[in-house]
């Protein structure tokens, strides 16, 4: 039969473990899901235009088709060189039919490329090529408008566990610091409608993301 003295010490025991369980950095908190979010978008918060592949080159047809699109590729690239983003030349090619012969027709390919006044915004990165035969890495090019911060926590779902593996899904509301003055233009929000969307979330929406535990805490997964 334990003492007082043994219950009170046994009972302290059970506290701090309860308190070290829920608390610290594995601790399924707002602080500790706040504190990953804010490294995550620290590191990789860029908000980008999501059109990486850069020089790019179009069809006439393919840009005629696109014309009646608000954010198809050719009101993006009259956008782009609106704004002074973006350059273009044409060359004419034979046009070339179904089964792989030239038809004696021409057919004019307008070639985009960016500007010196784009260097500021541009963001490169690599990724595994796509083609077989081709290069293992390709390198990608795209073009940031501004960051996104986080704000605060709403809710979260979970965490799910599987085995020793722990996920939460955490909504948060953020802000945006840096906004390019390119960005806000008309016809940019237009063909690039992921601009006003995050714009105009700023305060009313939430983002979601991950976040699973880790040896050094919650992180957001890569």
């Amino acid at each position: 039969m334990k003492t007082p003295v043994a219950r009170v010490r046994a009972s302290a025991l059970l506290i701090m473990l309860s308190v070290t369980a829920c608390g610290g950095k594995s601790g399924v908190n707002e602080q500790n899901f706040a504190v990953a979010i804010s490294r995550h978008l620290d590191q990789k918060g860029a908000l980008c235009l999501q059109f990486p592949e850069w020089p790019a080159s179009y069809s006439d047809l393919l840009l005629s088709l696109s014309e009646q699109t608000p954010d198809g590729v050719a009101a993006r690239m009259a956008a782009l060189q609106g704004v002074g983003l973006v350059t273009f030349f044409d060359t004419e090619t034979d046009a070339i039919g179904f089964r792989g012969q030239p038809t004696g027709a021409k057919r004019t390919i307008s070639h985009f490329s960016l500007t010196d006044k784009s260097k500021p915004f541009q963001r490169a990165r690599e990724e595994k090529g796509a083609q077989a035969g081709g290069p293992d890495k390709v390198q990608l090019i795209d073009l940031c408008w501004g960051k996104k911060v986080f704000d605060k926590i709403q809710k979260w779902e979970g965490p799910l566990i599987f085995g020793d593996y722990q996920e939460a899904n955490v909504h948060y509301f953020y802000h945006v610091e840096g906004v390019a003055s390119w960005a806000t233009n008309p016809n940019i929000l237009k063909a690039f409608p992921i601009i006003r969307n995050t714009l105009d979330g700023v305060g009313k929406r939430t983002s979601e993301i991950s976040v699973a535990l880790t040896s050094s805490g919650w992180e957001v997964p890569d």
